[in-house]
């Protein structure tokens, strides 16, 4: 019986190098554009300029790209819409050209988030924003598609400033929440929006998959033998 459960635990063990891998999830955070492209290559940007007139996400989400966008019913307009055309006249929106205003609050304030859902998950994202002052503590928390958090990036720094993240241990982000953690609503807005989509997990090679069954039956002829063996010294 104990070779038996060590022969299960090699072919487990084996099962388990070939179809999974083991990682803890690494996300690098970035205050600096320059940084972020130099660390992750290639990216896409979206300007959100295929919106040509205010667009609200209050009430339902709104889809720009491979972003889906959902706020809550801020008290007060133009939070929680993409400006098209840009209104100079938001003290926090300074952006010349179409964008996103939106307000995110503290976790006493139930689902009163800002949330973003990729329809490809990602591995780095990052944008240029107006607004995050120090004082509200807000961060960006990155989950997975089993809702699992990967990571938070602060976003403290006030004016206008880069904030993005690469995620280095190959998770893939599904969806970001902001989240003002110290005080109250948080107002802020955002434009280009940068993001490198994940690739599709590889499929295990035809010589891999023949290797793995040569273990098992290697293993399974071993405990067969074993078996045998062990019979003929009874009967004998």
């Amino acid at each position: 019986m104990k070779h038996y459960f060590t022969t299960m635990l090699l072919i487990g063990l084996l099962v388990g190098l070939v179809l999974t891998k083991s990682a803890s999830a690494v996300m690098i955070s970035y205050q600096n554009e320059g940084s972020w492209d130099t660390a992750v290559g290639a990216s896409t940007t979206e300007d959100f300029n295929s919106i040509t007139t205010d667009t609200s996400f209050r009430v339902n989400p709104v889809t720009v790209g491979s972003m889906t966008l959902t706020g809550w019913a801020a008290p007060s307009l133009p939070h929680n819409q993409i400006d098209s055309p840009a209104d100079p006249t938001i003290a926090y929106s300074p952006f010349a050209t179409t964008h996103v205003n939106f307000a995110s609050a503290d976790s006493g304030d139930l689902g009163e988030i800002f949330r973003i859902d990729f329809s490809t998950s990602v591995i780095a994202w990052g944008a240029t924003f107006y607004g995050f002052e120090p004082n509200r503590g807000s961060i960006i928390t990155a989950y997975d598609a089993l809702d699992n958090s990967l990571g938070t990036a602060a976003a403290y720094s006030s004016g206008t400033s880069w904030l993005g993240f690469n995620l280095t241990s190959g998770e893939k982000a599904s969806y970001l929440k902001f989240t003002s953690t110290l005080l109250g609503v948080e107002n802020a807005a955002m434009d280009d929006a940068k993001f490198v989509a994940a690739t599709a997990d590889p499929v295990p090679e035809p010589a891999t998959i023949a290797l793995f069954g040569i273990g098992l039956a290697g293993l399974a002829g071993a405990e067969v033998r074993r078996r045998r063996k062990k019979k003929t010294v009874e009967n004998s």
